[in-house]
């Protein structure tokens, strides 16, 4: 098991080539997210989605293993898996399969084949295209996975009502926990404190950001502008390809 200093601030490759410890290679892939190669980061991350949704915290923990043990069982790159790199894009595309669908059945099926498809399309990302790419498989991943979700008919979740009276301060912690599918203070705090253990400059970025984001939005945003957001995006294009 990882030991306090290794959780904090040990890099992957001082480890030994011949060390495996699953736990904190997760815990890694889960702070990537946030670009911390920190597993103390990756487990305030985990806690923070709990505060919001344990249904997706699960997602998130089911996502990084699923994640983490195709790249250990493909043998991609040692120091890449276990510095999480494989483990964030799975993180999300499980994170998300619960944010759009009910647990069931199906839904957990389609979570499973999205998280190896999405470490797969890493893997070959950080293979073949020239620069880097990020999270771009988790989103490619997730639009197939909601696509072939709603052509299943696998049950959505209610998405809720816009939410009244958060303040600025709310919308800027909102800004933060929704980079995994949160609208919590509570989960924006322990976000910038697991960013902070890395460096305290990278969290002001991101509140920076953020707030920044949210002074654009709010000067933008009107009712048409809302119909691009990806999940209406994503129903109209269903909503044609079953048309034509």
């Amino acid at each position: 098991m990882a030991s306090v200093d290794e959780l904090t601030n040990v890099p992957a490759t001082s480890l030994g080539p011949g060390r495996i410890d699953p736990v904190l290679w997760a815990l890694r892939g889960i702070g990537q997210v946030f670009f911390q190669e920190n597993a103390l980061a990756g487990l305030l991350f985990v806690v923070g989605i709990a505060v919001s949704s344990p249904r997706m915290a699960v997602g998130a923990v089911v996502g990084v293993a699923i994640g983490t043990a195709t790249a250990w069982a493909l043998r991609f790159d040692r120091s890449e898996v276990a510095a999480g790199i494989y483990g964030f894009n799975a993180t999300l595309v499980g994170i998300a399969t619960l944010f759009f669908f009910q647990p069931g059945a199906l839904s957990i099926i389609l979570l499973i084949a999205g998280c190896v498809a999405a470490t797969l399309a890493a893997w070959l990302a950080r293979r073949r295209v020239p620069f880097p790419t990020y999270t771009a498989p988790f989103i490619v991943t997730t639009w197939a996975l909601f696509l072939l979700g709603t052509a299943l008919g696998i049950p959505r979740v209610d998405p809720g009502g816009p939410l009244e009276g958060v303040g600025a301060i709310g919308a800027a912690a909102h800004g933060v926990s929704q980079v995994m599918f949160q609208a919590s203070i509570w989960t924006a705090l322990l976000f910038l404190a697991g960013i902070a253990i890395g460096d305290w400059k990278h969290a002001v970025w991101v509140l920076l950001g953020s707030v920044i984001g949210m002074l654009v939005g709010g000067y933008h945003a009107t009712a048409a502008a809302r119909t691009l957001d990806a999940e209406n995006a994503c129903e109209k294009v269903f909503r044609l390809v079953s048309i034509a």
